[in-house]
């Protein structure tokens, strides 16, 4: 089966049973057709195994004894960490890169992180935190853990600061920021990451097959169309581009730019019925 049928049949399952790690494979896989999801799985299990080890050798009298644990073989011994030399590289984005080279961007290594603490039975969710994609830990205490920065614990004040850095307009950090993100969240995150770079790069084959999964894992995001009506444009597939751009106003009719993209689609119309 396809890598694009493999993911589709991934999220279109209730969110409870979409199995993270697996999907980010498979979203790697279509760009790098070798790819052996099942190998890299079997990579994070020995991962997860080696430390389940060490934290029984240790006796950690406390969660966050076992997370240091945890940090120090992950983190250091193993060497994963955030790729601040060359963050924009789309390979910090394929999860069987992030763990070939052992760095990655906040999300990749959120994600890999998360597959192994779900391993070792300690209950961890992401946040979708703006700017940077945090891990927040369940315990009789709730610890916030970056692992872009080598597994850092992140206090209160700092993720205050951390949200003031991020937005363009000052903001109390509220409960609602720490919420936890939901598998088809986190990928489709993930996705906008190499939407981003791909676009960016001008590379517009490559980033349309990312915004062909994002609205898999998100169907109803209309911005997804209206960038992918840019993208498909910009290759002269007008039809394509005429078609997005008119779900995407569909969608989204009180947009800030529906009026614009309308007038596109008045374009459009006329270019297409020309080239008929």
């Amino acid at each position: 089966m396809p890598p694009l049928s493999l993911f589709e049949r991934e999220v279109d399952q209730p969110e409870s049973k979409i199995h993270l790690a697996r999907a980010a494979l498979l979203i790697a896989q279509e760009e790098y057709p070798q790819l052996d999801v099942s190998s890299y799985l079997g990579k994070i299990q020995t991962i997860t195994e080696s430390l389940q080890k060490r934290l029984q050798l240790r006796h950690p009298s406390s969660l966050r004894d076992s997370l240091k644990i945890i940090h120090g073989c992950f983190f250091d011994e193993l060497g994963f960490g955030g790729n601040n030399q060359n963050y924009y590289d789309p390979r910090n984005s394929f999860l069987h890169e992030v763990l070939n080279r052992r760095m990655g961007i906040p999300i990749s290594l959120s994600i890999l992180y998360l597959e192994i603490l779900r391993g070792l039975s300690i209950r961890a969710v992401g946040i979708n935190f703006p700017g940077h994609f945090l891990v927040k830990i369940k315990g009789a205490r709730e610890l916030y853990v970056d692992p872009f920065n080598k597994g850092a614990f992140v206090e209160k004040k700092e993720l205050q600061d951390l949200l003031t850095i991020a937005l363009p307009e000052p903001e109390l950090l509220s409960r609602a920021r720490l919420a936890p993100a939901r598998p088809r969240q986190i990928l489709f995150r993930l996705l906008a990451n190499l939407k981003a770079i791909y676009m960016a790069r001008e590379d517009f084959p490559k980033a349309l097959k990312v915004m062909e999964k994002m609205i898999l894992v998100s169907p109803r995001a209309a911005a997804t169309y209206r960038d992918r009506g840019v993208a498909h444009y910009l290759t002269r597939e007008y039809e394509k581009a005429l078609d997005d751009f008119s779900s995407y106003v569909k969608l989204d009719p009180k947009a800030s730019d529906a009026r614009r993209v309308e007038m596109q689609i008045s374009l459009l119309q006329r270019v297409v019925y020309d080239l008929n």
